[in-house]
């Protein structure tokens, strides 16, 4: 005999349980075992196991309400026993995982809706503060929404200025490369251009760049030659208003030359990339076969649910504010389909119309179980044991639109919002 589901299998404790009447679980009990057994009773629906048990994987009294109420439940009685009991033995563990067996074969498959379309590097900007968010996101999910499909990101570098950029996507072996970083419609990806210089407004300059970049893989330019063309005189201006000298501006436009031949796909992400132009001249500068871009808001957003206060729910509360909402502050319920997650609300306040705002989630129910459950709905996939203090979400949304409308990565409204030169 062994466990069938994922949730039980090839614990070694467990599966003694399910053979061994010494070897049954009970109050007292801690481990990873136990953690286990919780999880399955709140998945089942016993959710009145408290936070502090959940949190040291201890089978304390309320986890024990949960398995005698699990029991009666379901009628599971020893033999001679005139009513169920608090401990996990053989006939329990048994029940317990023939429903989570049943449970997860009916869990709708991400992986048959989005595949996974390889790997791809990843490398996080001057972002500030919000840069821990964002790397705890692609190491903790390490999945990215590349339109039809996702990629698998590895390897997370960071950069502070365009110079390092190119430097650490010369390095890299994936062909695909995803880099996150502020931006804005019209000063394009906003990092300083090299450690010469605070200037940071990349976009103005792209285009000189390129330029710089597909003269120079024709020959080379001394630019204290006083007999340059006027074309070359005119590239090389971009060095005024970077206040650097031209033979910096020189020295990036060669690393752009050496970059050109890996042919790489980048994904940008970052917020309102909407000229068109520029991501073309982007395109251009890094060689790259096509660019993935956002022409819209994008926000990584810590997701830490807290508890409706009592006689409070999701529905009621959403529907109560419906009336307070407008293009600054949006808010959206969130509801499984599949009836096995409590219900969610998420509200964003924009402060700036850019990277600040403020966020706050609600659960009926909160829990570890509950938590990681979410993660995995709206994300695919998450690490379990990070679930409890909460997860990251990208969310993304056009300004314009209704103010209870944001996508997640896994939605087609995702995909629809995804742009490609």
């Amino acid at each position: 005999m062994a466990l069938k589901s994922d949730q039980f299998s090839g614990d070694p404790a467990l599966e003694a349980c399910l053979v061994s009447d010494p070897a049954h679980v009970g109050p007292g009990a801690t481990g990873a075992h136990v953690g286990r057994i919780q999880r399955a009773l709140a998945i089942l629906g016993e959710l009145g196991i408290n936070d502090t048990e959940l949190s040291q994987q201890r089978y304390g009294t309320t986890t024990a309400d949960a398995v005698l109420d699990y029991k009666k439940s379901r009628d599971i009685r020893g033999a001679g026993q005139r009513t169920p009991d608090n401990i996990v033995g053989k006939m329990t563990i048994s029940k317990l995982d023939s429903e989570m067996a049943e449970y997860e074969s009916n869990l709708p498959s991400a992986s048959s809706v989005i595949p996974t379309l390889g790997t791809a590097g990843v490398q996080v900007g001057p972002l500030g503060w919000r840069r821990t968010i964002v790397a705890d996101y692609y190491h903790k999910c390490a999945l990215e929404t590349v339109g039809p499909g996702q990629v698998r990101t590895v390897g997370l570098r960071y950069y502070a200025t365009l110079e390092e950029l190119i430097d650490t996507l010369q390095a890299r072996s994936e062909s695909q490369q995803v880099v996150v970083n502020h931006g804005d419609p019209e000063r394009g990806l906003l990092m300083p251009f090299s450690k010469e210089t605070p200037y940071e407004e990349t976009g103005k300059q792209i285009a000189k760049l390129s330029g710089l970049a597909d003269i120079l893989e024709k020959g080379n330019i001394d630019p204290n030659d006083t007999g340059m063309d006027n074309q070359t005189r005119i590239l090389l201006g971009a060095a005024d208003y970077m206040n650097v000298a031209p033979a910096v501006v020189l020295r990036v436009a060669r690393k752009l030359v050496a970059l050109r031949k890996k042919n790489l796909v980048l994904h940008l992400r970052a917020c309102h990339l909407e000229d068109a132009a520029m991501l073309v001249a982007y395109k251009s500068a890094f060689g790259a076969q096509l660019i993935s871009y956002h022409p819209c808001r994008l926000l990584f957003l810590k997701m830490t649910p807290q508890r409706f206060k009592a006689q409070y729910t999701a529905a009621k509360t959403y529907e109560d504010n419906l009336p307070k909402l407008s293009m600054r502050v949006r808010e959206r319920l969130f509801d499984d389909p599949i009836g096995l997650l409590w219900p969610m609300l998420l509200a964003i306040q924009d402060l700036d119309g850019h990277t600040h705002v403020e966020s706050y989630i609600l659960i009926e129910h909160r829990n570890p179980e509950q938590i990681a459950g979410w993660a995995e709905f709206l994300l695919r996939e998450w690490r379990w044991q990070s679930a409890a203090d909460g997860f990251v979400m990208p969310v993304m949304w056009q300004d314009d639109e209704h103010p209870y409308t944001f996508y997640c990565p896994l939605e087609q409204g995702w995909r629809d919002k995804l742009q490609w030169v």
